[in-house]
């Protein structure tokens, strides 16, 4: 038995009811009114849907579906009421709610457009040829798009599709999981700079020394090349915790063990001169980014574009690993994992992947192309001799 009630936060009438002997609470979508009493009006459009929602119950109860397909042209009012519901219950956020009732009209436009009216009339076929339109020029209700943008639109498109399943509990089959472009993603191996391009985005790009990114890039710099700290340490360092009479700086890691890294002359001298630009009051060495962005991720995607103008295509992380790779080659390996702050073997021996340059010279003389036919011509010397 579904009755309906009143609440006082609510415009809409809501449903309590019992199904597999658990109690639920539902919005309706039924406005309240002028009604006054606390139950709907005989007759009323919230009592139709009372009738029809117990009818539904009870036929779920038996395992009977009552809904056999849905228009899109009726899904998706739904589906954009569900998430109307979800930010008024503090679920989702409103922009959230605002992208899925804004695209959901395109949605509409271009599936009707390849003839997928209801959730039903999906197939594997039409899938790939809204994906092919999609991704050219032919498409009447929308620009060509990238691999990515279509990966996000297809998965909301099937989120569309598993709410028509789940909520509306409608039999149909999901065929925009397959639409996906599968690209297979590219793995960037971090790799140790050489003396030349450390030398370049040490001492390099003068001519840059007037730009705004210059002065807080340079800092950067110099912190993680000299003290092998995360981009997330360097970009979040307190002034105070460059400890200058110890020639100690404080690194903060997010995942990792918080350590003390030695603060070598080159850095002490730039730390010394360096007039940060940040507000006096914040205590960091960087301003706080545009738009609200992180430091942290600010320069996660700047650093890597400002060391190209210098000269030099590598990723924050690649001077990290150029400081730990140059610890492990000189250094026994106890002692250079307390320098950079690793408590795990298994994770500092990842950075032992540039040590077969010290057996370059045995590498060469075994697999040398001249020795093994020198051999080669020894033994066919032999056999004729023999």
């Amino acid at each position: 038995m579904a009755e309906l009630y009143k609440r006082p936060d609510s415009p809409y009438w809501w449903c309590d009811y019992r199904q597999n002997g658990i109690r639920k609470r539902i919005r309706t979508g039924m406005r309240i009114g002028n009604s006054r009493g606390k139950r709907p009006a005989a007759g009323s459009d919230a009592e139709k849907w009372l009738i029809k929602f117990e009818n539904d119950l009870a036929f779920k109860q038996l395992g009977i579906s009552t809904v056999h397909d849905i228009a899109l042209t009726d899904l998706i009012p739904k589906y954009v009421a569900h998430y109307l519901q979800q930010f008024e219950a503090g679920a989702v956020k409103e922009d959230t709610y605002v992208r899925v009732k804004d695209r959901s009209k395109l949605w509409l436009k271009r599936c009707l457009a390849h003839g997928i009216t209801g959730v039903k009339a999906l197939t594997p076929q039409l899938t790939l040829e809204y994906r092919n339109n999609r991704r050219k020029n032919d498409d009447p209700n929308g620009e060509p798009v990238t691999q990515h943008t279509w990966n996000r639109e297809c998965t909301a498109l099937g989120q569309l599709w598993k709410f028509a399943k789940d909520k509306l509990e409608i039999d149909c089959k999901n065929y925009w999981a397959d639409a996906h472009y599968n690209k297979p993603k590219t793995v960037y191996k971090h790799r140790c700079l050489d003396n030349d391009e450390v030398e370049l985005l040490l001492f390099g790009g003068g001519k840059f020394a007037n730009t705004a990114w210059y002065n807080e890039w340079k800092y950067m710099t110099y912190v993680m090349y000299y003290t092998g700290a995360r981009i997330h340490a360097a970009a979040e360092l307190q002034i105070s915790s460059a400890i200058f009479d110890e020639k100690l700086v404080w690194l903060a890691n997010k995942n990792s063990d918080d350590h003390n890294a030695y603060m070598p002359k080159p850095l002490y001298d730039f730390l010394k001169k360096y007039k940060p630009e940040s507000e006096p009051t914040s205590g960091m060495y960087l301003k706080a980014p545009p738009k609200g962005a992180t430091r942290t991720n600010y320069w996660t995607r700047w650093w890597p574009i400002c060391s190209k103008k210098i000269g030099v295509k590598c990723t924050a992380h690649d001077m990290r690993n150029t400081y730990i790779t140059r610890m492990t080659q000189n250094l026994d390996q106890r002692v250079s994992m307390n320098i950079v702050g690793h408590s795990s073997a298994k994770i500092h021996e990842l950075y032992n992947h540039n040590m077969a340059w010290k057996y370059a010279d045995e590498i060469e003389r075994v697999l040398n192309v001249t020795t093994v036919q020198d051999k080669a011509s020894n033994v066919s010397v032999l056999k004729s001799a023999s």
